[in-house]
């Protein structure tokens, strides 16, 4: 009886998942938390029935994607700037909205009861529901609620996609308008789902069997032999083969820079910039675990996620160093074969997965490129004459890629690009430009250079 009732007492106390989403929004939006960390610890330790997950996560990134599209709605609805709203009702009015537009799961008169009744818990003592409800009915009446009437074309794609002005003005200065539309739309579609099966523990077709069994869709990607492309999979952090340490998750364009890399057995191989691991890893099982991997981060405190990744997959010749990138080491000086630089960027390649990255002004990276010119410049000291050296980036601006590659070779005569081959995507290239609307990848960026 006593079990009964502490059981009872905890579910009373148990946020409900519209709340638990409400909760995870602000933190992201006034806190700066990271969506796909907090998503994750908030999953694991309130939502253990999968369809409640499914309809968590799908509103809280499906709110976080959309902000600017479902805030230009809100402002046609309210007399207030929107600026100028309380965040808890404009947080409350976007989840609202979001259900509307887009979750065919939820009626729409089920959308406004539950915001209402959200409102009346996180603002007891005010009439804010009120306020929630008359907006959410206004939309609701309107046909035209969700029609974008902006004629700036850049204003346009910016509401259009949910991008800041920054990016879509990026993407139209540096793709022209036509190619950065089909950008911008790619990247509001859903991943593609990789693994990167571990050769150190099972293969390919063993994987894919074992994981068909148990109802997860595989296909094999041509030209990627250790890659396959994968739907279904749920609960991946306690997946049986994940423990097991038989496979990775990670896009295809990870692979990209790996193959540009090239790895030989024997090799001393360097990879700053290199946490949570998952080139270092990578890296690891091509050496299968022959040579020798450094592999350093300036956040000592994600140091631990590397040595667990290399742990369950069973590599052992990585070295984890806590190390500022733009500091000079002088024991590293031409003592690798292999250097990656895969360097901090502004990320627009990955927005899907980061949804925080939509809303990052040109104030957010002033300072990127120097940044990545500095760790660039002192990482290539490491290569040894012969060498390679990999500049890589997760954002599709021209300014933090060909520029800043072309900024160093044009200081640093010693080192000349070399042309690489992906054969699975018919790539010859010395900078190769993945563009997420020319195939199932993240936007990514690599150049191969030699030390002569």
């Amino acid at each position: 009886m006593g079990d009964q009732i502490q059981t009872k007492r905890e579910n009373q106390k148990k946020p409900s998942v519209r709340m638990l989403a409400y909760q995870t929004i602000l933190r992201v939006k006034t806190g700066g938390a990271y969506s796909n960390v907090l998503v994750s610890q908030v999953i694991n330790r309130y939502i253990p029935d999968e369809r409640d997950r499914g309809f968590y996560t799908e509103l809280v990134y499906g709110t976080l994607e959309n902000l600017i599209f479902l805030d230009y709605v809100i402002q046609k609805f309210i007399k207030t700037k929107l600026d100028k709203l309380e965040p808890a009702r404009r947080i409350i009015l976007e989840m609202g909205l979001y259900q509307i537009r887009y979750m065919d799961s939820v009626e729409d008169f089920a959308a406004v009861f539950e915001m209402v009744e959200l409102m009346k818990k996180i603002e007891p003592k005010t009439k804010a529901y009120s306020f929630i409800n008359g907006v959410l009915r206004s939309v609701l009446r309107d046909k035209k609620a969700f029609e974008i009437d902006v004629k700036d074309p850049v204003k346009r794609l910016s509401v259009r996609y949910c991008v800041s002005t920054w990016i879509a003005t990026t993407l139209v200065q540096q793709y022209g308008h036509r190619k950065a539309e089909s950008i911008l739309e790619s990247l509001q579609k859903h991943p593609t789902m990789f693994l990167r099966v571990n050769p150190l523990k099972t293969s390919t077709e063993d994987l894919k069997k074992e994981l068909e069994v148990k109802g997860v869709a595989c296909d094999e990607v041509k030209g990627f032999p250790s890659m396959l492309k994968v739907s279904r999979l749920k609960s991946i952090e306690k997946n049986e083969e994940y423990l097991k340490g038989l496979y990775t998750v990670q896009d295809l364009s990870s692979q990209v820079c790996i193959k540009a890399l090239g790895v030989k057995e024997a090799d001393r191989v360097l990879d700053v910039c290199a946490a949570p691991g998952g080139k270092t890893t990578a890296i690891g099982e091509e050496l299968k675990n022959s040579g020798e991997i450094v592999s350093s981060d300036a956040a000592s405190n994600k140091l631990d996620l590397i040595r667990r990744a290399a742990k369950r997959l069973g590599i052992e010749n990585v070295t984890v160093r806590a190390h500022d990138a733009t500091v000079y080491e002088e024991q590293w000086d031409q003592a690798f074969d292999k250097v990656l630089v895969d360097a901090p960027c502004s990320g627009i390649g990955i927005i899907r997965r980061k949804p925080e990255i939509r809303y990052k002004s040109k104030q957010d990276f002033r300072m990127i490129t120097t940044l990545q010119g500095k760790i660039l410049k002192q990482s290539s000291r490491y290569v040894k004459v012969g060498g390679v050296l990999i500049y890589s980036t997760c954002t599709l601006n021209r300014e933090e890629n060909q520029e800043v590659v072309k900024e160093f070779l044009k200081k640093n005569k010693d080192f000349t690009l070399e042309e690489f081959e992906v054969e699975g995507l018919n790539m010859r290239a010395t900078m190769a430009e993945l563009l997420p609307d020319e195939g199932e990848w993240d936007g990514f960026f690599v150049a191969k250079m030699r030390r002569n």
